[in-house]
């Protein structure tokens, strides 16, 4: 039931691009998310977890999972960062907001959410 929420990123991997987002999977079999719009230089988001924190009963008109992705910024790195992201109705949106998140698993303040802009 609850993969025809979750489908539209799983598509977006296969689909390769949406607006300023690129989307793939490495030659390890990584899954990866190119960030081209929102500095200078390309951010490649390396997906280690997909929370989801909140999401719409089936039943509901406006289908929708709001969470955060959780990626390092190298395969390699020690350091971890989030950002906020929304599917609502088959519409992916991915904050611009990036924390820094200091563990492997997140302590409870993961959680938090913040209200994103709608684009």
């Amino acid at each position: 039931k609850a993969r025809a929420v979750s489908q539209p990123l799983a598509d977006k991997f296969k689909a390769g691009l949406d607006g300023d987002f690129s989307f793939g999977v490495d030659e390890n079999g990584r899954a990866y998310i190119d960030d081209s719009g929102s500095s200078v230089a390309s951010v490649r988001m390396y997906i280690y977890l997909v929370w989801q924190e909140t999401w719409s009963s089936m039943m509901a008109r406006k289908k929708f999972i709001k969470g955060k992705m959780l990626y390092q910024k190298s395969p390699r790195a020690q350091k971890f960062h989030s950002r906020q992201y929304v599917i609502q109705d088959g519409q992916l949106s991915i904050g611009t907001f990036e924390e820094e998140v200091s563990q492997l698993l997140p302590g409870d303040q993961f959680q938090d959410m913040y209200v994103m802009e709608e684009g």
